[in-house]
């Protein structure tokens, strides 16, 4: 839909691990680790039921539970959600994309640009290759694959 959309600003690769990220998002605020939601209302405000039975109340909430939890319906809206949504979920379904990191001793292609244009010769494999040398100045590079390839490398053993 945003296909094509340019937004303002440049890109940033995060390098040092996601977790400052969230560290500098979640700072001030008060967050409880493994806690399973079993109830969202937010008929009026919002109460966040806990399976220990405690409750989590605000003014609004911001819901990313993973896909395969809201099919499942692991989770009870109240009200529940609007057909539109239900509707969507239904018809959504989990995608694979594997990354690979490989790391040489030297840098053996263009330093200066940050993706690789490459034609694979299996239909599929390596959709895209990112040259982390361009970001990190080490010798590395990320490649990814998706759709059927991916699934079918999700049966590799790790050897």
């Amino acid at each position: 839909m945003n296909e094509g959309t340019s937004f303002k600003g440049t890109d940033r690769l995060v390098t040092g691990g996601y977790d400052g990220v969230v560290a500098g998002l979640l700072k001030d605020l008060d967050v409880k680790l493994n806690s399973i939601v079993t109830e969202i209302d937010y008929s009026d405000s919002v109460t966040v039921k806990l399976a220990d039975g405690s409750e989590i109340k605000g003014d609004f909430v911001v819901c990313t539970l993973p896909l395969g939890v809201l099919k499942a319906k692991k989770v009870k809206f109240t009200p529940q959600l609007p057909a539109a949504k239900l509707k969507a979920m239904e018809h959504l379904d989990m995608g694979v994309l594997n990354k690979f990191f490989f790391e040489f001793p030297e840098v053996f292609w263009e330093k200066d640009v940050e993706w690789i244009g490459k034609v694979p010769k299996m239909k599929g494999m390596w959709q895209g290759i990112l040259n982390l040398y361009f970001h990190t100045g080490k010798p590395m590079i990320l490649m990814f694959t998706g759709a059927n390839v991916a699934r079918e490398i999700e049966k590799w053993t790790d050897e």
